[in-house]
């Protein structure tokens, strides 16, 4: 269940109680019922990939179904364009990237503070970024994230930490949390369909194209 605003979630997790074979007779009833009531019958896992290709479309499907559950926030996120990934190797790269202002080891700045916001710091990897839930992100940005003016020691700039990110900064901070789920697979990003599509058209037309010039056999009368 995702925690109360202004709550704080321990390193460890939450245990519960459970009478013993209580969760077998549960199940056991319920799939019981899902077999004798009228239009209740609910697909074993095997149907709800029925089609998909065997554990390669079940990949496909996972993938996608992960993608379209952040569709909404993520949907107009920024994405690099091809020749940015190659040097996109860092978390720190990443924020560089999306213009998150600061460095990752300057905790008045943007960057450094949203580190600490989340949990993290100077060596916090692109995966334990990528693997913040997106509602607890965003919930970070809405709630935890505020920084100063400054964006390096000794800029003369105030270093209170009394500023919430406008929309804009936290559309940067959302591309790049996006790109990181991006860059370990979590999320596929848009540019992957249309070239996936291109390439099969290409594919498509090369096999015609042989096909229409490859000498064919004299017919036999």
């Amino acid at each position: 269940m995702p925690c109360e605003p202004g709550s704080r979630v321990s390193r460890g997790h939450a245990r519960c109680s459970l009478v013993p074979g209580s969760i077998l007779l549960g199940t056991f009833r319920s799939r019981r019922a899902q077999r004798t009531s009228v239009g209740a019958h609910a697909p074993p896992p095997a149907d709800v990939y029925d089609g998909s290709g065997g554990s390669a479309g079940r990949l496909a499907d996972h993938g996608e179904s992960m993608a379209s559950s952040s569709g909404s926030a993520y949907s107009a996120a920024r994405e690099p364009d091809d020749g940015e990934w190659d040097a996109l190797r860092t978390l720190d790269d990443i924020l560089a990237w999306a213009r998150v202002a600061g460095t990752m080891d300057y905790i008045p700045s943007q960057r450094g503070s949203l580190l600490v916001a989340a949990g993290g710091d100077i060596d916090t990897s692109i995966e334990e970024f990528a693997a913040i839930p997106v509602d607890n992100f965003l919930h970070i940005l809405d709630t935890l994230w505020v920084y100063s003016a400054s964006t390096e020691p000794g800029d003369s700039r105030s270093q209170d930490m009394t500023t919430s990110p406008s929309e804009i900064i936290k559309a940067r901070a959302v591309s790049a949390h996006h790109v990181a789920r991006i860059w370990v697979g979590a999320e596929t990003s848009r540019a992957w369909k249309p070239r996936r599509l291109s390439y099969t058209d290409t594919k498509d037309q090369e096999y015609r194209d042989a096909k229409l010039h490859s000498p064919q056999a004299p017919r036999r009368y």
